[in-house]
């Protein structure tokens, strides 16, 4: 489909650009609420086990939520099925469970079936935040850029699962299994980002379900800021195996890692500390877009994300 057409579509009055919706319901209290869809088409790839397709499809909602510093007080799910053998269900709902007690989350929530010639999940969820919602608009001059986690590993699994062999990377065969089970079961530390934000009143977030530099992209944008990154946040695995060109490619051109993005005043810095997150650039106002300056070299970050096309 045309982005163009879908950017002019939800151009509408009172339509925010960002992972959620929110309401203010009074007295410092918003309601915010999520919804995303997993297309089997473009999303699955042929070797992803259906327990991944189940897991992944919770978890890209609870990401968007936990980002903004809830935690989901319901679940709907609607699944559009056709031809899904009884073990493939079964899978399906292995995934599903999978990620709701991974997150300690209430098995009672809304279920919706359909009959799909193209198999699909989506899945809604809703939260209220008191006090603050960090929207992806917010970021200021001067601000720190952090993340909570590691980059690049998630794309070397996904090309394993897509069946790539690149003759030129030297890693071993437990890289990729680690690899592949990175990317079909992602575990953010979901809890933690909202009690991040409890903590730090960041001046604004999101998820890396697009791929790092679409969203610093993103955030540039829709606060009118730059962004210059200064320590790449790469992989251990990758570091001491990858050229810096290679590393940039998998570190910012991956997607679905569902890792948070979060900028925030330097006073509140020390924080950071009691978290697994990590320090890796600055917001500016000298220039607009997302800039890298790694070992000596600098360049600037395209526009361009997570494509699903499989």
């Amino acid at each position: 489909m045309d982005e163009e057409r879908i950017k002019t579509f939800f151009k509408m009055k009172g339509c925010l650009e960002d992972d959620v919706s929110v309401i203010n319901i009074g007295e410092n209290c918003f309601l915010i609420s999520s919804i995303d869809t997993l297309v089997v088409s473009t999303d699955k790839p042929i070797l992803m086990p259906w327990s991944s397709v189940g897991y992944k499809s919770i978890i890209a909602t609870l990401s968007d939520i936990a980002v903004k510093g809830g935690w989901p007080l319901s679940i709907s799910l609607s699944m559009g099925l056709e031809k899904l053998s009884a073990v493939e269900l079964e899978n399906l709902k292995m995934g599903i469970l999978k990620a709701i007690d991974t997150y300690g989350l209430n098995k009672c929530f809304k279920w919706d079936t359909n009959k799909s010639r193209d198999p699909f999940l989506t899945v809604s969820s809703s939260a209220l935040v008191r006090d603050y919602v960090p929207l992806r608009s917010g970021a200021k001059d001067g601000d720190l850029v952090c993340v909570g986690g590691d980059f690049g590993l998630n794309r070397v699994g996904l090309e394993a699962l897509l069946g790539v062999k690149r003759w030129d990377m030297k890693l071993d065969r437990n890289v990729y299994l680690d690899a592949i089970e990175v990317f079909c079961y992602p575990k953010p530390p979901l809890k933690e980002y909202v009690e991040f934000i409890q903590d730090a009143n960041p001046s604004s977030s999101i998820d890396s379900s697009d791929g790092l530099a679409r969203s610093l992209n993103l955030i540039s944008k829709l606060s009118n800021i730059g962004i210059e990154i200064y320590d790449l946040p790469a992989h251990t695995h990758l570091v001491s195996n990858f050229s810096f060109d290679k590393l940039i490619d998998y570190v910012f051109y991956g997607g679905e890692e569902y890792i948070a993005i979060f900028t925030l005043e330097k006073k509140n810095s020390e924080l950071i500390d009691n978290y697994r997150f990590r320090i890796i650039g600055r917001v500016t106002t000298g220039f607009r877009g997302v800039k890298v300056k790694y070992n000596g070299k600098s360049l600037i970050l395209k526009d361009d994300g997570f494509i699903h096309r499989f």
